[in-house]
């Protein structure tokens, strides 16, 4: 009584892709959900391309695709994948190439300033 534990069942969504030619089912539990897609281990699915069911542990996501449907989802989440790791690993380029290195002309107006003082004399 004192040990038990309140803490609710986590909710888990699942998308469900169904081949109707050949029968086949695949399962897998959503990492993401937007407004444009499902994102999944191994697919990127258009939400307009599901219909949303309810379980007892969560929303079950279901798509009926042919096997030509399910490959393009799986480039589209290999594609999403490759992008993210290019922009996680995209440094700034050169921070003061574009930039007016005002330091630089600071100092260089002052030799100037120098030279002309010292010729001066």
């Amino acid at each position: 009584m004192f040990f038990k534990s309140n803490k609710q069942e986590e909710t888990r969504d699942m998308l469900v892709t169904i081949d109707p030619d050949s029968g086949q089912a695949d399962i897998q539990q959503i990492k993401e959900i937007n407004s444009e897609r499902i994102l999944t281990h191994g697919y990127s699915v258009p939400i307009g391309d599901t219909r949303a069911y309810t379980g007892r542990k969560g929303r079950i996501f279901v798509v009926n695709a042919p096997a030509e449907a399910t490959s393009d989802y799986k480039r589209i989440a290999e594609l999403e994948k490759s992008v993210v790791l290019k922009q996680i690993t995209r440094y700034k380029d050169d921070p003061g190439k574009n930039e007016i290195d005002l330091k630089f002309y600071i100092v260089l107006g002052g030799l100037i300033l120098m030279g002309l003082i010292l010729a001066w004399r």
